[in-house]
């Protein structure tokens, strides 16, 4: 027996990794790759010098950013200023936001 997928002729071929993810809607992907654009570009040199290890809500329209010591404080800095947007979220000097374990790696 084949292991291969099988599809009907009309159905597009499946791709290892789709360009957006699935869950994220059109206007949240842009702001995702914006403000990883932006960041990279403009901010990390900046912040990463005297911010590592705090949280920036970056507004990728305008290009403002709000530092806070966790994820909330930045995200009410920013919404006081910017309301009804949406921000991209960064940890300074780190990979990732958060991480994220199983039971079973503790």
């Amino acid at each position: 027996m084949s292991t291969k997928l099988r599809r009907h002729k009309n159905e597009p071929a499946k791709t290892a990794r789709s360009k957006r993810p699935p869950l994220l809607d059109d206007e949240s992907w842009r702001v995702a790759r914006k403000g990883e654009r932006l960041y990279q570009t403009k901010l990390k040199a900046v912040l990463e010098q005297k911010h590592t290890g705090m949280f920036a809500a970056i507004e990728v329209d305008s290009g403002d950013y709000f530092l806070g010591t966790d994820l909330t404080e930045a995200f009410e800095q920013a919404s006081a200023k910017h309301r009804e947007k949406k921000f991209f979220f960064v940890r300074i000097g780190y990979r990732a936001a958060f991480k994220l374990r199983s039971p079973r790696s503790l």
